[in-house]
């Protein structure tokens, strides 16, 4: 992330070799061929690859030390074979969490989630919603961790 901070020198990097090497590397991620071309075709369009970035640049992990928790009900889902996000991470995320929070570890998905398993990610974010509106008895409104 903090090679993201770089103002230009992101982009010119991953726009190099006319993308061939990013293309490369969202896949070695885990990615499919097909998505990678998507993900390309879109970060082709003017501007879109800086404002990607931007999301890297917006995150200040040092800015504050004093992190703040969020009460907001919260649903983790996961990769375990996610080259990006680590187990340790992953793990830690409950303690920055003091309202309700569920964590799905999807054995097998890598970074890519949203494309790998779109039918079970929309499945938990359905019951995550389901769950976490007001007034709800449903049994997953609580903090739990799933393996």
């Amino acid at each position: 992330m903090g090679f993201f901070q770089i103002p230009g020198l992101p982009e010119a990097l991953l726009r190099s070799g006319d993308w061939r090497r990013f293309r490369l590397n969202l896949i070695r991620s885990g990615l499919s061929p097909v998505f990678a071309d998507r993900y390309i075709a879109a970060l082709r369009q003017p501007g879109a690859l800086t404002a990607a970035i931007n999301w890297y640049r917006g995150v200040r992990p040092f800015a504050d030390s004093r992190p703040i928790p969020v009460s907001t009900p919260t649903l983790l889902i996961w990769g375990s074979r996610d080259a990006f996000v680590h187990r340790k991470g992953v793990r830690d995320t409950a303690r920055f969490v003091s309202g309700p929070y569920r964590l799905e570890v999807l054995e097998g998905a890598s970074h890519w989630i949203p494309e790998q398993a779109p039918d079970r990610v929309a499945e938990l974010i359905g019951i995550h919603f389901a769950s976490a509106s007001p007034g709800s008895s449903h049994p997953d409104h609580h903090r739990a961790a799933r393996k």
